[in-house]
């Protein structure tokens, strides 16, 4: 998410949660509900009362999702929620097994921007993966051995925690974002959404795979929504209003 800093205004703080786990020896998280509890906790640490802004991809969205839930439960208004390509019901059950160690790599090969070079027959293995990760000369590829595994650990950790999620009424608008491009995207599967949302949900197609959303191309087009929705609200104009006729771009 660091890509967004340069799309949002220069004065509103940004924070980033990560999943318990990534730190070699960390435990992970032992259920969605463990993880809704101690991100809440920081963000409450931070800042203790609303209006808050909370944004989340793919299993992300989720936590984002009942954590505001539990803050509109708690009394605190939430002026933004908005969802990267993150989807309930028969959705979560789309993507790489926790137990399919090769497809798991190669979906968080595709995350991190890397590909398995074409003609590549050879079974996709810790080792490899990590040569593949590390040939570009990024963040993830300083990563040492101990790190890439967790990673790999935590998102097979994170596929088992989406079976838990069980959505409640959340009250006010959704700003969503699809991956339009992903094999899996059908038209109008923001929809999903629909019957848990209690307001309108203001869908924007992006043009790449699930796995690319976070990507420079990608994040310049969500940047400027976001900047935009944060500003109108700023102004006081987006607060959450009563249901009103789906959007969609």
């Amino acid at each position: 998410f660091a890509g967004l800093a340069r799309h949002i205004d220069p004065g509103r703080p940004l924070y980033g949660l990560q999943s318990r786990g990534l730190i070699p020896g960390q435990d992970p998280a032992g259920s969605l509900a463990e993880v809704v509890t101690e991100h809440t906790a920081l963000i409450r640490a931070t800042q203790p009362h609303g209006p808050y802004h909370l944004l989340g991809y793919s299993m992300g969205g989720l936590v984002a999702y009942n954590i505001a839930v539990g803050l509109q439960a708690a009394g605190e208004r939430v002026a933004l929620l908005a969802l990267l390509d993150s989807f309930p019901g028969a959705w979560l059950r789309q993507g790489p097994a926790p137990s399919d160690r090769p497809a798991l790599l190669r979906s968080l090969l595709t995350i991190l921007g890397r590909q398995v070079p074409e003609g590549d027959t050879a079974p996709l293995t810790d080792s490899r993966f990590a040569e593949l990760v590390r040939r570009v000369p990024d963040m993830p590829g300083s990563l040492d051995d101990a790190e890439l595994a967790a990673l790999v650990d935590v998102t097979a950790d994170n596929r088992r925690l989406l079976g838990e999620f069980a959505p409640r009424p959340y009250h006010g608008d959704l700003l969503f974002f699809t991956a339009a491009q992903d094999p899996d995207a059908v038209p109008g599967r923001h929809r999903s959404w629909q019957p848990y949302v209690e307001g309108r949900i203001d869908n924007h197609d992006i043009p790449c795979a699930h796995g690319e959303m976070t990507r420079p191309t990608s994040l310049d087009r969500i940047g400027p929504v976001l900047d935009g929705r944060l500003r109108k609200q700023s102004e006081g104009i987006g607060r959450n209003r009563p249901p009103q006729k789906e959007e969609s771009r």
